[in-house]
């Protein structure tokens, strides 16, 4: 082929290629070529493409050139392992920036979505020299631990309890969270066990008085350890972030996959934790009446749930809690016990501790249930109330059939629930006062009191006989003041029994000024008694109009 032929089939095979915008090779510039009348073999036009640098498809007769091989360093065993999803992520004991070294910078294999990648020298300056302590995973496991089991009105919780003086003996529910040492799962189950009844049953060295109102829950083993990997990530995370040295050379797009993966984890460690903690563990009636340790697998945990809300509602649907309203008839009912046979009557403040104390009694979800099944149960006339210094004296008040506020219902010493026949020949038994016997002389005994309301017998005429029929007195009163002097220390509590708990109960207002004279003797009173046991004391009751004189 000559040269002005070459020349004009070189231009025109030029042409071709750029209409097509260099999407078609050889053999199809061949092809149009031909369809355009210009006669062109295959192998000319494959040295004109090579010629105007344009790619053509190689002659297979010519031997092929490859670029020059690369080695490769063998990926890390660990990525290995992680790749093919042979373990877990709660099973890699290697700090986090070691294992970002491996897969972004010592070899080429491509990292997997979601990891930083980066160059060798980047990782080696993000590599720390330690691994995360076991006292910073703890910390952040405790943070999350107060995010997800905040204490409620109903149910306080403890957040950390390893022995049995760390979970408080009150008459309140109180929900005890093991130390992470304490877990469920392994070799470690019976160790919890056997710290969990000692919890349950002792506080220090005497014996635990509301056994019925606390409870532990303990972690599994498995979950756990895999909450501890995610603090461990979560830590060390945060030090990449907080590095800015290190920060520095990433570009945006690894930090934005670094922020991902923070907010991933920070929020992952709390749902972890919800459902590492799945073990309760509370006392029970056992089969020969004394209690025995429950243990309860909660199962697995929503999203959005909390320690706490978990236990409130399996004790909800087991029927191990009251909360908003109690039989006031199973109160005498012989399966909870509250008042044996033989026994007419129970005070108050000692049938709230029950519920707190016997393991085989319903949990009471406030003294506010007790409160309204009582008011409920005296208008119903299943029982009554009495108040005064004992159940059964003369003067004590007696409430039965009638409308009770609950309110006015306290729990303390001087209140009494009274079987229904007992306190109605109660009621029998007090007559109301008669009038005087016509004709009847001489002066009121000693003990007669003439109370606002009441009139005195005048004589008919002005003389002697026959008195007209008095007035009968009004069965309430307005008010009452009492005074009472000279009462020794030793009497108080009997006196307040005695006067102030019955009008507590049948007055919505009742006030009590104290006027306490104590002498020093020979020894003096400390003034650290006067000032750290009794001023802060009042204090601590809301009792601020106190006035102290010192006597010299």
């Amino acid at each position: 082929m000559g040269r002005a032929r070459r020349a004009e089939l070189a231009a025109e095979v030029a042409r071709l290629f750029a209409a097509h915008k260099g999407k078609r090779g050889s053999p199809m510039i061949t092809a149009d070529l031909r369809e355009a009348g210009i006669g062109a073999r295959r192998r000319p036009s494959t040295r004109t493409h090579a010629g105007h640098h344009h790619p053509g498809r190689p002659d297979p007769r010519r031997p092929r050139l490859f670029s020059p091989r690369v080695p490769v360093k063998p990926a890390h065993p660990l990525q290995q392992q992680v790749n093919r999803g042979d373990i877990g992520q709660q099973k890699i004991n290697i700090h986090i920036e070691r294992l970002l070294r491996q897969l972004g910078g010592d070899h080429n294999q491509p990292a997997r979505p979601g990891r930083l990648p980066g160059q060798a020298e980047k990782a080696q300056h993000a590599e720390r020299e330690g691994a995360i302590s076991d006292d910073r995973i703890e910390t952040l496991l405790r943070e999350a631990i107060a995010t997800v089991a905040p204490s409620t009105p109903e149910l306080r919780v403890e957040p950390r309890v390893e022995a049995s003086t760390d979970l408080p003996d009150n008459q309140q529910l109180m929900l005890g969270i093991l130390d992470f040492s304490l877990r469920v799962g392994g070799e470690s189950s019976s160790a919890t066990t056997v710290a969990a009844r000692e919890i349950l049953e002792h506080r220090g060295g005497s014996w635990r008085s509301n056994k019925n109102a606390a409870m532990l829950i303990a972690a599994d083993a498995p979950a756990i350890a895999k909450a501890r990997a995610t603090a461990r990530t979560l830590a060390a995370l945060r030090d990449l972030r907080d590095d800015r040295h290190r920060l520095g050379r990433f570009n945006a797009e690894q930090r934005e996959q670094l922020a991902k993966r923070l907010a991933g984890a920070e929020e992952r460690l709390p749902q972890q934790m919800t459902m590492a903690y799945r073990h309760l563990l509370l006392l029970g009636e056992g089969n020969g009446g004394g209690p025995k340790l429950d243990h309860v697998d909660l199962g697995p945990a929503r999203v959005d749930a909390t320690i706490g809300g978990r236990v409130v509602e399996y004790l909800r649907s087991a029927d191990r809690l009251v909360e908003t309203s109690l039989a006031p008839a199973a109160l005498l009912a012989a399966r909870f016990g509250l008042l044996p046979e033989g026994s007419d009557a129970v005070e108050l403040d000692t049938l709230l501790s029950y519920f707190y104390r016997l393991p085989r009694l319903p949990k009471l979800a406030s003294p506010q249930v007790l409160r309204q099944a009582l008011a409920e149960g005296v208008q119903k006339g299943l029982f009554g109330l009495a108040s005064g210094a004992a159940w059964d004296a003369e003067d004590s008040v007696l409430r039965f059939g009638d409308f009770v506020d609950p309110s006015e219902i306290q729990f303390q010493p001087g209140t009494w629930l009274v079987r229904a026949a007992v306190i109605r020949d109660l009621l029998a038994t007090r007559k109301p006062p008669q009038p005087s016997t016509p004709g009847a002389g001489g002066p009121p005994g000693p003990d007669a009191v003439t109370l606002p309301g009441e009139e005195e017998l005048v004589p008919v005429g002005g003389t002697a006989g026959p008195k007209e029929r008095p007035t009968p007195p009004a069965a309430t009163l307005p008010g009452v003041t009492l005074h009472i002097r000279g009462v020794p220390g030793s009497k108080v509590r009997d006196a307040i029994k005695v006067a102030v708990l019955p009008l507590s109960a049948a007055s919505p207002a009742v006030t009590v000024e104290l006027v306490i004279r104590a002498e020093g003797g020979m020894a003096g009173i400390p003034r650290e008694t006067l000032n750290l046991v009794v001023l802060e004391g009042l204090r601590q009751l809301g009792l601020h109009d106190v006035d102290v004189n010192v006597h010299e």
